[in-house]
C-alpha cells in the first residue's frame, strides 16, 4: 500500500484496519478495565470512550501538524530512544495510579485523592490516557508521519494524521465499553460491581506494571 497516495477515507480505514487488528489489544486492555473500575451506566461509558478516542485523534492530529511542518527532525524526534521509552513509562504509571486509586481509596490519604481524580472524574483519566497512548511505539505511526513529513504541509499532516486516528477510533470498545457498563448498571444490586472493580483495578495494574517494566528493561 503506498500510503502517500491515500485520500483521507483511505486514511480512515487504515486506521479502522489498525483499530481492529495491532491497536484492539491496546485499546481492550485499557478501555474495559476501567470501565469495569470507574462506571455503573451505558452513558457514563461511552463518555469514558469517547473521551479516550478523541484525545487520541487530536494527538494524532498534533503530531502529523508538527510532521509537516518541521520535517525530519520531528520524525526523528519521535522515533529516538527517549521517545520509545519515556511515554510507555509515563502512561503505565497513570494505569498503576489509576489501579491504586480504586484498589485502596477507602482506606483514605493519597489513594482517596487518586481515586477522586483519576477514577471518579468524568472523562478526565481516559482523555489524557488517550493523548500519552498516542505516542506510544508503533510502526504505523511511524509510517504515518513519515507520509506527513514527506508533504512538508502541516495541514495536510494534521488531516492525515487525524483521519488515521478517527479509523482507529471505530473499534469494538466503542460497543463493549457501553455494554459492560449497562451490565454493572443492571446488576448494582448483587456483588458483580464490586468484582468487576476489582478485577477491572488488578487488570490495569498489571498492565501498567507491563509497560513500564517493558519500556525500563
Amino acid at each position: 500500500m503506498e500510503l502517500a497516495h491515500l485520500s483521507y477515507l483511505g486514511w480512515i480505514a487504515l486506521g479502522i484496519s489498525m483499530g481492529f487488528g495491532p491497536c484492539f489489544a491496546h485499546n481492550t486492555l485499557v478501555l474495559v478495565p476501567y470501565v469495569g473500575v470507574a462506571r455503573e451506566d451505558a452513558e457514563g461509558a461511552l463518555l469514558e470512550v469517547l473521551s479516550y478516542s478523541a484525545a487520541r485523534i487530536t494527538a494524532y492530529a498534533l503530531i502529523g501538524g508538527a510532521a509537516g511542518a518541521f520535517g525530519r527532525i520531528f520524525h526523528d524526534l519521535l522515533d529516538s530512544a527517549l521517545a520509545r521509552s519515556v511515554p510507555p513509562v509515563l502512561f503505565g504509571a497513570v494505569l498503576v495510579a489509576i489501579a491504586l486509586g480504586a484498589l485502596f481509596y477507602r482506606d483514605g490519604g493519597p489513594c482517596a485523592g487518586l481515586h477522586q481524580l483519576l477514577v471518579r472524574r468524568r472523562g478526565g483519566a481516559m482523555f489524557t490516557a488517550g493523548l500519552m497512548t498516542a505516542l506510544m511505539p508503533c510502526p504505523i505511526l511511524l509510517a504515518v508521519v513519515s507520509v506527513a513529513t514527506a508533504s512538508g504541509s502541516p495541514l495536510y499532516g494534521a488531516l492525515s494524521a487525524g483521519a488515521f486516528g478517527l479509523g482507529t477510533a471505530i473499534a469494538p470498545p466503542l460497543l463493549v465499553g457501553p455494554l459492560l457498563g449497562m451490565l454493572k448498571a443492571r446488576a448494582i444490586a448483587s456483588r458483580l460491581p464490586e468484582a468487576l472493580r476489582f478485577l477491572g483495578a488488578i487488570f490495569l495494574f498489571g498492565y501498567g506494571l507491563h509497560l513500564i517494566l517493558s519500556a525500563a528493561l
